[in-house]
């Protein structure tokens, strides 16, 4: 059968308790389950959706009440699509879950739990008569049972196991995106993801997220225009604190499954914007030499260069190019080291040395490849 996402009625089936808790009261990475599925559903084109239980609490999901509805009340659609909320499912899985009619099952500690069903119009309105919604009562209207890997939960044990598959989806590894760098990967990434599960549940969007990093980087650079030691100590604190939270914006994205090539380029732009004010306000730290403008010009063009061979090579020459100290993770740990010791211009010297001899490494592989 063709994916057709639009023909597709999904009913997220959220009357399930964990360990005795409400679906709801439940948090995977910040998220209840009914909203992981809700965002998974969306991203795949599926805009009916009905959220379908006894007694949910609405506030603790944090979703429009237009979702919400008892089964009964549920017209039958030409596809219908029932997923149990306690299934945290991968892309794929959705993507397989929208192809295929059948009883969708995984086997857990010897048991098969029902994932979903994937039915026509006719099999639903015989579903909705049930009395309970299990294998063996629909075998009888359906007959084919699809088993597929993914995590369900039945106890607590199982949060951490989502959320760490979680964490391994929402972190930059894949083609698409330009892996973490040194800092990034052992500093940045751990401060953010913890950042990005407390604001999971609100209406803070990834390009909010942008914003308020560049305006914080920005604020960071004009202390720095102060020329007092405490305060180019603080603007080194703003300035690593600024790069953690601008990881944030992309963590919420593939979290909430937000993720877009425009917010991508927007997300780019901002960080330029934040490199040119942070490297021209060092730069006015000093006395405006021909040296001290040539390593600023330096630095800034290696900044800039770094990000814009890296997308080539990448996206263009399909290349894999790993970061090593030239990434903008890197450049800002050294701007921010280098303000707690009361010397940022000296930052600027190493970062144009490493930037523009990245840069250097890079044509010579492109003439190798």
């Amino acid at each position: 059968m063709e994916l057709d996402a639009e023909a597709v009625q999904a009913i997220i089936f959220a009357d399930v308790k964990i360990c005795d808790k409400p679906i709801e009261e439940i948090k995977v990475f910040g998220l209840s389950p009914i909203k992981h599925l809700y965002y998974a559903l969306r991203f795949f084109g599926i805009s009916n959706i009905a959220i379908v239980g006894q007694n949910i609490e609405k506030k603790k999901v944090n979703l429009s009440a237009k979702f919400y509805r008892n089964l009964a009340e549920v017209s039958a659609k030409k596809r219908n699509l029932i997923i149990f909320a306690n299934a945290i499912l991968a892309p794929d899985d959705i993507r397989r879950l929208i192809k295929e009619d059948g009883i969708f099952v995984i086997r857990k500690d010897s048991v098969a739990h029902i994932v979903a069903i994937h039915c026509s119009e006719d099999v639903f309105a015989k579903i909705k008569g049930l009395d309970r919604i299990n294998i063996k009562n629909c075998r009888k209207f359906l007959s084919k049972i699809i088993e597929v890997k993914c995590i369900f939960l039945t106890k607590i044990e199982d949060i951490k196991s989502a959320e760490e598959k979680i964490r391994e989806r929402i972190t930059p590894k894949i083609k698409r995106t330009t892996p973490d760098g040194i800092i990034a990967k052992t500093i940045n990434r751990r401060v953010s993801l913890r950042i990005t599960k407390i604001i999971a549940n609100t209406n803070i969007t990834p390009n909010q997220i942008t914003i308020f990093a560049t305006l914080l980087m920005i604020f960071g650079a004009s202390l720095l225009l102060l020329k007092s030691r405490i305060y180019t100590a603080i603007a080194g604190i703003i300035i690593q604190l600024a790069c953690i939270i601008d990881g944030c914006d992309g963590e919420i994205a593939r979290l909430k499954y937000m993720q877009s090539d425009r917010g991508a380029v927007f997300d780019s732009i901002l960080d330029r914007i934040g490199d040119f004010a942070v490297i021209l306000a060092i730069t006015f730290t000093q006395p405006l030499t021909t040296l001290t403008i040539l390593i600023s010009f330096l630095a800034l063009f290696g900044s800039m260069m770094v990000s814009y061979t890296s997308f080539l090579l990448r996206f263009v020459a399909g290349l894999n190019i790993r970061r090593y100290l030239e990434g903008r993770d890197c450049r800002c740990f050294i701007i921010s080291l280098f303000s707690l010791a009361g010397f940022p211009f000296y930052s600027l010297i190493l970062i144009a040395f490493l930037t523009n001899l990245a840069i250097i490494c890079k044509l010579i592989k492109i003439q190798i490849c």
